[in-house]
């Protein structure tokens, strides 16, 4: 692939963490209150996007006449307790873990609020191995926008042509693409994304492995 990798930079939610199915609960909750059906479709458009870009995108699709610092407290108090039941994605700590151990440099680069990310990571006993994370308060713009990206490489000191997003989302994907970085599609999960073929695109944690000890 060219540049000798020197960092990986993970996205959390569908990602790191099986936590697609919930988060969709969670927009079919908040769309439901107020009397309406909710969208995969709609959902799936929206991935990646911060809380902030998921309720104006919504009360405009939708036309909600709310405000919408209500409409944000109210989802993302929705959103903030499905983390409590979402799990890491099989293999994902082994891989962490090894990938540290290899002396990979560890972001997470996401549009969720780092409140929610760190209680994960704590949980899992994984938050030693990340050196950074960047949330959607370090964003102006979530995913498909590369600023997460660019920062994270910034803040760890290595080249973008050193570093590997890995993603499950096209918005994500676009992220990195748009960042000049190189992209894995991680679809392990069985989330609601087709391949995109501007990234690798691998089914497991076992096979990421596998392709970065080739690349050594």
């Amino acid at each position: 692939m060219g540049e000798k990798i020197e960092a990986l930079l993970i996205d959390f939610d569908g990602t790191l963490v099986d936590s697609v199915p919930l988060l969709y609960r969670a927009y079919a909750h908040f769309v439901m209150i107020f009397g309406l059906w909710p969208s995969q479709e709609e959902f799936i458009t929206m991935n990646g996007f911060t809380a902030d870009e998921m309720v104006a995108c919504i009360k405009a699709w939708r036309e909600l006449d709310y405000p919408t610092e209500r409409l944000l407290k109210l989802y993302t108090t929705i959103c903030r307790y499905q983390y409590d039941e979402a799990p890491i994605s099989d293999g994902a700590s082994e891989f962490v873990q090894w990938a540290s151990g290899r002396g990979y440099r560890l972001g997470i680069v996401t549009s969720a609020s780092r409140e929610w990310v760190k209680p994960v990571l704590e949980r899992e006993k994984l938050d030693r191995y990340f050196e950074v994370i960047i949330g959607k308060e370090n964003l102006k713009r979530g995913k498909p926008d590369p600023e997460g990206f660019i920062q994270a490489v910034k803040s760890l000191g290595v080249p973008l042509e050193a570093a590997i997003a890995i993603d499950d989302s096209p918005n994500g994907i676009e992220a990195a693409v748009k960042a000049k970085m190189r992209a894995i599609q991680f679809n392990g999960i069985g989330t609601y994304h087709a391949q995109d073929k501007r990234a690798l695109f691998f089914g497991n944690w076992a096979q990421i492995k596998h392709f970065i000890q080739e690349e050594e």
